[in-house]
């Protein structure tokens, strides 16, 4: 059942993606290249070094008879200096049983500031080695050293040991790995000590000589610079000054941001080791220093003597900073939603790196609310917050109580506007407030943050107002005023008349490029409420000038209303310029009603020919109007669907056309878009239980097919209206027959198939939940929501639903252990 909801998903967003004219849309990549997630093994000994902090207090050094009688000193007390082939014995921890154990090692290489062993009966190449010497003895050690410090020296050798093994941590092919640590017990003269400088570094899975490990490399010698410096600092203060570490020896940003956006509510000052704790902390030491003062404030934050929260309010101080540590705090859980430097003098954003380029979608919401009003409550986490959207609202008021013996402060966004309006709702001392009135907005989002380290963590809120419907958007034109003769940089405007159904505000965005040309989008305009722009052009060629329409700035609809025009830019005369699209159409535009559609364009004896297709992963277009002098054709749309329709002017069709104009169009099912409600799983005017031959009678061929030998089903599609058929295949024959029966119903848009209580595409998730109550099954993978005893299926985007599925309800087989599937593989 999976594999079929991850194909029809993926066919879905092909489907609803970019017109041939429109925009890629990109993604950020990995910062390494696959490799487990690598963790380090400093925190986990942390309980020892405070331990051995307390009983020894800050590093000195080794009686010189201890290190006489090792041979690391000669009668003189001078450091006997090693050579590259000596042996030597290491203590070292095991992970898994939580013990020491010895290993033996050899010496490989002697840098300017380290030896490098490796763990005999591992092999590392001389070429890596020599590398990662001059890695650290060129970059990494400079670099730590001249922003946190000096590193300790209990041996009188200047030399670090940088020991190659392979750490015993249970790594069994899956999960993650421990890179390497730091341990304190090797600065004292103890039981299991090294009695040297020291950390290890892993080489399985670990790959010495990759970007991961140099920043490994600058992790752990952070943490020893660190125990020197202020050696009972608190977890959570080290990892980040580790993390950063990272980026300020060159090793780019670390790679875990995007697991603490996808979980916000998670406690800055309460270190738990998982990957969003190392994006978090590192992302919040980031913000201190871009924002406050850069290494000078790292300086002074690792060799402050105060710990945690302390020694950030007294670094602030000493830096001459009047903000504390939870207006720091704030600003920054703000700024991890906003993004947006250009707000606030810089404090609401980053300026060195972009949050989208490791969550694509932004930092996860714990709800999203468009139904109004709303009555609600939540929890957050000490030092954390969380982001909570509402849309499409007038008339709102918010309330906030949070509880009695915490700290919260409270923020809204209001995203209907560039740039986003940002307020915090002032709280007394019980946590209670109320916002001023928004009258209207598309999006706006709530940031509860919790400010204290002790209390409780519940909140409520609640909204009085009332909802406006989503928004769908008509373009009626796309225009521009060029010439039959259009030079480089010669300005030409473009212009765009479009409508959203409820009125409100739109906001346009530009693209140029070369029209043949597979290379990069460039934007002209981001979103923004000018609906004309002037445009330059550099040079001549043929180019393609594309709009995109949203209601909302931030998350523009799917699929993205959009026209497109292409124009000659050269030093002489073109023979055509088109100028012009424009249809008569408004929202809500119903099947059987004629459009009429005008184009105009620039040349003389300028002819037309006139195209229509389905938006669909496959074009089928349909002619018009053949070629004619006649500028304006009528079409009369007779099924609902998204649609695109295009037009090509020519001075002389026979030598070619010239230059083409196009735009989208969206017909409503009976002037609503709504298609059958489910209950009895039916939807789209199909049961399921009927027969193949029904659906092509009601729908005609399919548009596309797939065949699923798994499951023996045949999957059925039409993309234009947005429905998709899953056809049992019963006797196993791999094709469809007209007597075999529909196992499953699939919609996205433009269907909106809706429960009984009006859930459905374009719902929030909260909303499908306070109707069917909490989902059976997950399935991360594909952000499936299933109600199997309910026959219904929630695939979601964001928190709205963007596609729905029914079947035959199917309930608890017996076996705890028996996976409910709906669409066994026969044996």
């Amino acid at each position: 059942m999976n594999k079929m909801i991850i194909g029809i998903t993926v066919l879905a967003l092909v489907f609803l993606g970019t017109l041939t004219f429109g925009c890629p849309r990109c993604s950020g990549g990995e910062r390494y290249l696959w490799q487990p997630p690598a963790l380090c093994g400093t925190p986990l000994l942390r309980d020892e070094t405070l331990k051995l902090y307390k009983k020894y207090g800050r590093p000195s050094r080794i009686p010189s008879r201890v290190l006489t009688d090792l041979g690391r000193l000669d009668a003189f007390g001078r450091p006997v200096k090693a050579s590259v082939g000596d042996q030597e014995t290491f203590w070292t921890n095991s992970w898994v049983t939580n013990q020491f154990y010895q290993i033996t090692a050899t010496l490989q290489k002697v840098g300017t500031h380290c030896y490098i062993y490796v763990e005999d009966g591992q092999t590392v190449s001389s070429t890596v080695i020599d590398d990662a010497a001059n890695e650290f003895d060129t970059n990494i050690y400079p670099t730590d050293t001249s922003i946190f410090g000096s590193e300790p020296d209990v041996d009188g050798d200047p030399r670090i040991t940088i020991l190659l093994m392979d750490i015993r941590d249970g790594y069994n092919g899956s999960g993650g790995f421990v890179a390497g640590y730091f341990h304190s017990l090797n600065e004292y003269n103890s039981t299991h000590s090294n009695l040297r400088e020291m950390f290890y570094m892993d080489v399985n899975p670990g790959q010495p000589g990759t970007t991961q490990f140099y920043g490994t490399l600058a992790h752990e010698f952070q943490h020893m610079i660190h125990f020197n410096q202020d050696g009972n600092e608190e977890t959570w203060v080290n990892e980040g000054c580790s993390t950063l570490a990272e980026y300020l020896c060159g090793y780019g940003h670390d790679s875990n941001i995007g697991d603490f956006l996808n979980s916000p509510d998670d406690g800055l000052i309460s270190w738990g080791g998982a990957l969003a704790d190392y994006g978090q902390v590192y992302l919040f030491l980031y913000y201190l220093w871009e924002k406050y003062g850069g290494d000078s404030f790292i300086s002074y934050l690792t060799q402050n003597q105060q710990n945690g929260i302390q020694g950030v309010n007294s670094s602030l101080a000493a830096e001459g900073y009047s903000d504390d540590f939870k207006t720091v705090f704030s600003n920054w859980a703000v700024a991890n939603y906003l993004d947006s430097p250009s707000i606030g003098d810089g404090k609401y954003g980053y300026t060195g790196l972009d949050l989208t380029s490791f969550s694509p979608g932004g930092i996860y919401l714990s709800n999203t609310w468009s139904s109004y009003p709303v009555t609600s409550s939540g929890s957050v986490n000490y030092y954390a917050a969380d982001y909570l959207k509402f849309t499409n609202g007038n008339n709102l008021t918010f309330s906030f109580n949070g509880d009695d013996s915490n700290k919260f402060r409270m923020f809204l966004i209001d995203e209907s506007s560039l740039p986003p309006q940002l307020t915090e709702v002032l709280l007394n001392s019980s946590n209670d407030g109320t916002s001023s009135n928004f009258t209207s907005f598309s999006s706006l989002v709530m940031i509860p943050v919790s400010v204290s380290s002790s209390g409780g963590k519940n909140y409520s809120y609640s909204t009085a107002g009332t909802p406006t419907s989503s928004a769908k958007i008509q373009i009626k034109s796309f225009t521009s005023n060029l010439t039959t003769s259009t030079s480089p940089n010669t300005a030409v405007t473009f212009t765009v008349d479009a409508e959203g159904e409820t009125g409100s505000p739109l906001y346009y965005k530009f693209l140029e490029k070369f029209l043949e040309s597979a290379g990069n989008w460039n934007i002209l305009q981001n979103f923004y409420p000018d609906n004309s722009i002037t445009w330059y052009p550099a040079s001549s060629g043929n180019y393609i000038i594309v709009v995109h329409v949203s209601d909302n700035p931030t998350t523009p609809p799917d699929p993205i209303p959009q026209a497109g025009l292409s124009c000659e830019v050269s030093q002489g005369t073109s023979s055509v310029q088109v100028r012009e699209l424009t249809t008569d159409l408004h929202f809500a535009a119903p099947v059987n009603q004629p459009v009429r559609i005008q184009a105009d364009a620039q040349g003389n004896g300028a002819q037309y020919e006139f195209f229509v297709s389905p938006y669909s992963i496959n074009k089928n277009w349909t002619t018009i109007q053949e070629w004619s002098p006649n500028a304006g054709a009528q079409w009369t749309p007779l099924s609902p669907g998204n649609y695109i329709l295009v037009v090509h002017t020519a001075q002389d069709p026979l030598s070619g056309w010239d230059n083409q104009i196009g735009l989208t169009l969206t017909i409503c099912d009976k002037g609503g878009g709504t298609a059958a409600i489910i209950p009895g799983q039916q939807m789209a005017g199909v049961k399921v239980g009927d027969t193949y031959a029904s659906v092509v009678s009601l729908y005609g061929p399919p548009e596309g097919t797939d065949y699923d030998t798994d499951y023996f089903v045949t999957y059925c599609y039409y993309y234009s209206q947005g429905v998709a058929f899953v056809i049992d295949d019963t006797n196993m024959d791999m094709v469809v027959d007209n007597n075999e029966l529909v196992f499953m119903i699939i919609t996205v848009a433009p269907y909106t198939g809706k429960t009984a209580g009006e859930n459905g595409i374009g719902s929030t998730l909260s909303s499908v939940r306070s109707e069917l109550g909490l989902e059976e099954a997950y399935d991360s993978t594909n952000d499936t929501y299933w109600y199997r005893s309910q026959g219904i299926v929630f695939t979601v985007s964001g928190n709205t639903v963007i596609q729905i599925a029914v079947f035959e309800p199917v309930f608890e087989a017996e076996g705890d252990n028996l996976i409910r599937a709906l669409l066994v593989p026969r044996q």
